[in-house]
């Protein structure tokens, strides 16, 4: 049985993700469409990985053959991109072929309703229910000509709504000067053309179409940043921005040379979005991501919504309520006036544009909400635990509380997602599934790197199985 995850269905290439089960994923997907609409549009998108182009070919003929009209991308384009060409097409869905930040071996199919934004749960459910059905079925019907499918460039509008969005004037005034790190990923052209058309001055490394993404996950995580730390401090440049390979990730390295984690930058970034930009509404992050979010956004008299992990989550509040931000620990962003979908490119020209706008240095910036706010530490632990004990140990945490961790008091616990365990000093531990492994994922947080240690110490004592 074919399942979605947080974000999809990923497999391995020629293992799991095959021709055969991409054409039946693509018919559940043209069944779902054509129960909600008789005639229905899908926009169809792929990455740079491994044979992107032949299945996302493939994806379009099936959908022909299901009586589905699909508007195939001429060309790679990021994650956020298919998403704003929902809306630009008036389609009635997505299918964007990416694994993300997975490893060069997998690929994934990723569904995106006619709202431009992460399928539901109740979407992807249904979804399998159909692949469930087809399975094992009449093999998928072949299209007899391609008169229901057409070739077009998807990035269009969002070009124009991004250079609508970012305040371009104050980045030309300020003259500044960024490195740019696409990852070989999907983002490879439109990043620098975007930063270019917002008049950055930019210097841009791995922006060649590489499958293998130079032997490492396309993630922009610090440890795969340092030749973009490099460019940024050997060249004097203010910023450096980099997006993982489906570039709806980012990752931001200051002038000075330090790596600003997800949690630091959505939190900088809310605080750039109410002070800088006016804007009102509520803030949203996931059940894993730092609460320094919610001590900016106290000061500012702003409610904060808690989502479990991923971020159609976050996506379904913006799809009901203003919210300035939405963001989440793994990466994931988007703002008010922007689509229900994360997007890497906008957080990196909002991370330029904040620094034009404030008139200083980024280190500047995050140092002086350091000093207003205090530090914030993170982690996440991955420890083994038997699948069918999980479910147990959670029920227990629940009924029993410990009454201190890490010698801390546990102050109260929160079932959002997993369990989690609010404790003195602002500090918490999350304590969730994997859903896929035997595994469970801890996440800490507190406020100084030995309080961390301690609670992280205490987590791994309690997690023995």
């Amino acid at each position: 049985m074919l399942k979605f995850g947080t974000d999809g269905w990923r497999a391995v290439i020629a293992d799991e993700f095959t021709f055969a089960n991409l054409r039946l994923v693509t018919r559940a997907v043209a069944e779902y469409l054509k129960s909600k609409t008789p005639a229905p549009t899908v926009i169809i998108g792929y990455d740079n990985r491994f044979m992107g182009a032949d299945y996302a070919a493939a994806v379009a003929e099936t959908m022909a053959a299901c009586g589905v009209r699909a508007i195939l991308g001429d060309k790679a384009y990021p994650t956020p991109v298919v998403a704003y060409a929902v809306r630009e097409f008036t389609a009635d869905g997505a299918v964007m072929l990416t694994a993300s930040h997975n490893p060069y071996f997998y690929n994934g199919f990723k569904f995106i309703p006619e709202y431009a934004g992460p399928a539901t749960g109740e979407i992807t459910s249904a979804i399998e229910r159909n692949i469930a059905a087809l399975a094992g079925g009449a093999p998928a019907p072949r299209a007899e000509d391609r008169v229901d499918i057409a070739v077009k460039a998807l990035d269009s509008a969002y070009r124009a709504h991004i250079l609508d969005f970012i305040d371009t004037k104050r980045i030309h005034m300020s003259n500044l000067l960024a490195g740019i790190d696409p990852y070989y990923g999907a983002g490879l052209y439109l990043m620098p053309e975007l930063a270019r058309a917002a008049w950055l001055k930019v210097s841009v490394i791995h922006d060649s179409i590489d499958p293998f993404f130079g032997g490492t996950l396309p993630d922009p995580s610090e440890a795969n940043l340092s030749e973009l730390r490099s460019l940024v401090l050997e060249n004097g440049l203010d910023m450096g921005l980099a997006l993982d390979g489906d570039a709806d990730r980012f990752g931001v390295i200051t002038g000075d040379g330090r790596y600003l984690t997800p949690n630091q930058v959505v939190a900088i970034l809310l605080y750039h979005m109410v002070k800088n930009r006016g804007a009102q509404g509520v803030a949203v992050r996931t059940v894993a991501t730092t609460h320094l979010i919610d001590v900016v956004a106290a000061k500012y008299g702003i409610e904060v919504v808690e989502t479990p992990v991923g971020f159609k989550y976050v996506g379904a509040v913006m799809r009901e309520r203003p919210v300035i931000i939405g963001g989440e620990e793994s990466g994931g962003l988007s703002v008010l006036g922007h689509i229900p979908e994360k997007d890497g490119l906008l957080a990196n020209l909002l991370i330029a544009e904040m620094i034009a706008t404030e008139g200083r240095s980024l280190a500047e910036i995050w140092d002086g909400l350091r000093a207003e706010f205090g530090d914030y530490f993170n982690s996440r632990l991955d420890i083994e635990y038997p699948l069918e004990k999980i479910d147990g140990l959670l029920r227990g945490l629940e009924t029993a509380l410990p009454k201190t961790l890490g010698g801390l008091q546990v102050k109260d616990f929160s079932r959002t997602d997993g369990v989690k365990l609010l404790l003195a000093n602002n500090a918490w531990l999350l304590i969730r599934p994997s859903g896929t492994e035997p595994l469970i994922r801890a996440y800490v947080e507190a406020k100084s790197s030995q309080t961390l240690k301690a609670v992280e110490n205490a987590a791994r004592e309690m997690l023995q199985a």
